[in-house]
């Protein structure tokens, strides 16, 4: 592209320094350059926008469901306290000490109740992987 050196050309051209910062050909270069990673730089914002308001409210809506679907993972003291009472009574209508003392009902959660428990914590734990 260039005359490799003065004889062939006959004069005193030379081939232009691209090694130069000061260079004529860096100006448009970097301002297209700066342009474009202004770009992208705002459109990785934006979608950092979004996603962080995507994971907020998918972490305020599945620990709404968590809460609800927690509770029935834990024994209902009103209900024991209401059988104990009962219980109770009936061996003061009968008048007899010899009866069984009280014995507190043996809780067990459900199967379905322990595996969609298991599947909403998973849900907010790992809803960020995407």
């Amino acid at each position: 592209m260039f005359p490799k050196n003065n004889q062939e050309t006959g004069g005193d051209t030379k081939a232009p320094d691209l090694t130069d910062p000061s260079s004529r050909i860096w100006g448009p270069y970097l301002e297209l350059a700066e342009k474009y990673d202004k770009d992208l730089v705002e459109s990785w914002r934006d979608d950092m926008e979004s996603l962080l308001i995507f994971a907020a409210l998918f972490s305020a809506s599945v620990t709404a469901f968590v809460i609800e679907s927690y509770q029935a993972l834990q024994e209902d003291v009103g209900q024991a306290t209401i059988s104990i009472l009962l219980q109770i009574s009936q061996q003061l209508a009968n008048g007899t000490t010899q009866s069984p003392a009280a014995i507190r009902p043996v809780f067990h959660q459900g199967s379905g109740d322990i595996t969609v428990n298991v599947l909403w914590f998973l849900s907010l734990a790992f809803h960020q992987e995407k």
